[in-house]
């Protein structure tokens, strides 16, 4: 009762990661060994259910969030702003949308020298990172036989709509 009371009342994180400069800390020694697995190491053992999809995720409930979001397409988290009837597949996409759309907030300042871009989350600056300032491509076609390769997904999948 004591671990639960410090981990979730309390917020009390005393187990560090083993990798070398990293500052995080978790609750347990099993949740920093995920952490390690997963954000140091790139471990993605399960595979999604869904026939044909070649995803792999760090856990069963990571992958069951994927294929409810995109192959079964639910969307049962409502905007809680009111007057705004938008629905999401998952929590975060949904305080993304506030955070932006209804809140205007944008605090993620791109960290390449002399970039002036700041935006809602990490994931948007690295993915600007990755294309504008390091030239990234790494989404491939969806289309068989289509080797072409690009630095965001909505690139190809205007690439599909033109082309294909």
């Amino acid at each position: 009762m004591r671990k639960h009371v410090d981990a979730v009342h309390l917020g009390i994180k005393s187990v560090p990661c083993t990798h070398e400069g990293c500052g995080q800390s978790f609750t347990t020694k099993q949740m920093m060994r995920k952490h390690v697995d997963v954000v140091h190491l790139g471990i993605k053992d399960v595979m999604c259910s869904h026939n044909g999809c070649i995803h792999a995720f760090d856990s069963k409930h990571s992958m069951l969030k994927h294929v409810n979001a995109v192959h079964l397409k639910i969307k049962d988290v409502p905007c809680p702003h009111d007057g705004c009837s938008q629905m999401f597949a998952q929590k975060q996409h949904m305080q993304k949308h506030v955070k932006s759309l209804h809140l205007g907030i944008k605090d993620v300042p791109c960290t390449h020298e002399g970039c002036k871009q700041v935006f809602v989350t990490k994931s948007d600056m690295r993915a600007h990172a990755n294309a504008v300032h390091l030239s990234i491509k790494d989404v491939p076609c969806s289309h068989d036989g289509c080797s072409q390769m690009f630095n965001a997904k909505g690139n190809m999948q205007k690439h599909v709509r033109e082309v294909h």
